[in-house]
């Protein structure tokens, strides 16, 4: 039972984790550290835990190389094309969590059924971000326009799980307006921080609503 839970509702708890700690770094960076937690938790499983076979470790190995060489593209695209930097701390939050983002994501893409990666993936950080936004902007007229983005995010993920090509045009329109609001005007790492957080989860969640069961 204790096997059970910890490999299909732990890497949930640690999405929601890190999500949780970006949010909290907003209002003061030293919750930046509970990332930490994270780390220390990834490196356990990768290393000493006894829940992971060898196959779910080699699975865990293959998915880091796809986050390592990911991170490294990214950082030649920064480099590269002279992004404006507004604040060096928005790089560090990047670095600190896109790649823990990332890995739990592509893990749930490869573990678990569509239907089950659109469910916890989808509803989990569409509700934590609309519970977010109802509790900086109270519930007012201003509140409701900026949780409007996130309660589309939940009607996507209900009809992503009826639906496969409905559900994933939704996810995918989303995706395109974020990518939009990304790169109109100049692109700074606060853009990229928001379109990194937002946008590729967006097109994750498209992708595994296309995805047939069994793929």
């Amino acid at each position: 039972m204790k096997s059970l839970f910890f490999n299909k509702y732990f890497y949930l708890f640690e999405l929601l984790f890190i999500y949780a700690v970006l949010l909290a770094t907003g209002e003061n960076r030293v919750y930046g550290l509970f990332l930490i937690l994270a780390v220390v938790i990834e490196i356990y499983k990768d290393i000493f835990s006894k829940e992971i076979d060898e196959m779910e470790r080699y699975l865990r190995f293959k998915i880091s190389n796809v986050v390592l060489y990911s991170t490294v593209v990214f950082s030649i695209i920064l480099y590269s094309f002279n992004i404006k930097m507004l604040s060096v701390y928005n790089v560090l939050l990047f670095y600190m969590a896109f790649p823990l983002v990332l890995k739990s994501m592509l893990y749930a893409g490869y573990i678990f059924e569509r239907e089950t990666v659109i469910k916890r993936v989808g509803y989990s950080l569409s509700l934590l971000l609309l519970i977010f936004t109802i509790l900086s902007e109270g519930f007012s007229f201003a509140g409701l326009i900026e949780a409007m983005p996130w309660i589309y995010l939940i009607i996507s993920t209900f009809v992503a799980t009826r639906y496969r090509k409905i559900g994933s045009f939704m996810f995918f329109v989303a995706f395109v307006v974020v990518s939009y609001y990304f790169i109109r005007g100049s692109i700074n790492d606060m853009k990229i921080v928001v379109y990194s957080f937002i946008g590729i989860p967006l097109l994750f969640l498209s992708l595994q609503s296309l995805r047939k069961e069994g793929d």
